[in-house]
């Protein structure tokens, strides 16, 4: 019976959503584009929306001016939707926008339903790196987004810093779409579908993801050195020492130098002058000081010889001549 009367109720209000000319007694003005709603309903979700319109300096006619510039008719509509029925569409071109609404009109439950979105998109490596970038676009209003972002990295395996670019239901609007398709340059990391992660969200990467057994400091400097040597292709620069250090230093300053192992010090951090001379030597000695007081567990042999794992294997320190 319970669940009969939720379905009615549920209908009901998603009938006025629908209809809002039936009974609306209050107007939104998007923009100059009509929008209606009934007080009862928003004025119960939302304490600003309730003030904005019982206030005494309220408009006589009831209609109300939304010339937010962050806002589209669009983006409001759906934010009245989750008004009236605890659900909404979020995507790619609307998730700000919700987020700025659910912070400006004071109805958290829409935050935390956004982030919902955002955990259900990160089920795989490029929901994860298309949701974080639109993290560092809103971390201002929505911090939280990134946490589960990174936490979702830690622990997804992945073979590099590139992914699909679309995000979300509502996908990269057609406008940017043909831009991109147009005048986007095209490389090695990046081909129709897929593009590489920015050099502000490899550098949050590397200052604040957790660590973990599949994602170590080792395994991320490999990573983040790939994705240099391809920036460096991308932006015309000569792939060596100097190109490398310009394109990285800013990123590889984040990292934990005493969790690298010898040999990324020695093979990547070094050549490519990636951290001062007195730092580099600091961590050095600290390793040789080690050797004859820790012996490592022997590193298993690999199983399968291809190229990927022999090359893991010899950047873990495994002996190239076991080849």
């Amino acid at each position: 019976m319970a669940a009969d009367k939720n379905f009615f109720c549920s209908n009901v209000y998603e009938n006025l959503y629908l209809n809002t000319d039936d009974d609306a007694d209050t107007t939104f003005l998007v923009h100059g584009q009509e929008v209606k709603a009934h007080k009862c309903i928003i004025a119960k979700r939302s304490e600003a929306l309730k003030v904005m319109i019982n206030s005494d300096l309220a408009p006589a006619d009831g209609r109300h001016v939304i010339a937010d510039e962050k806002i589209k008719v669009e983006d409001f509509k759906e934010f009245l939707r989750f008004l009236y029925l605890d659900n909404c569409e979020v995507g790619y071109n609307n998730l700000g926008a919700l987020l700025h609404m659910s912070d400006m009109y004071l109805v958290p439950f829409l935050k935390l339903y956004c982030l919902e979105c955002v955990e259900k998109e990160c089920r795989n490596i490029d929901g994860i790196f298309g949701c974080s970038e639109l993290a560092i676009l809103y971390e201002d209003i929505c911090p939280e987004m990134l946490q589960i972002c990174f936490e979702k990295l830690s622990e997804t395996p992945f073979q590099s810093f590139i992914y699909h670019s679309s995000v979300g239901q509502n996908r990269i609007s057609a406008e940017l779409l043909e831009r991109i398709a147009k005048d986007c340059p095209r490389s090695a990391g990046l081909n129709e579908d897929r593009n590489r992660i920015s050099a502000e969200l490899l550098e949050r990467i590397a200052k604040d993801c957790p660590r973990s057994a599949g994602l170590n400091e080792d395994r991320l400097l490999m990573k983040i050195f790939e994705w240099g040597q391809q920036e460096c292709k991308q932006q015309n620069i000569a792939v060596d020492p100097t190109g490398m250090k310009k394109i990285l230093s800013p990123i590889v300053k984040h990292m934990k130098f005493g969790d690298l192992s010898i040999h990324s010090l020695t093979k990547i951090i070094y050549p490519n002058q990636l951290a001062p001379t007195d730092l580099y030597i600091q961590y050095l000695v600290r390793h040789l000081d080690r050797i004859g007081h820790d012996v490592p567990e022997p590193l298993p042999r690999p199983t399968h010889r291809n190229a990927l794992e022999r090359f893991e294997y010899y950047a873990y320190g495994g002996n190239v001549s076991d080849y």
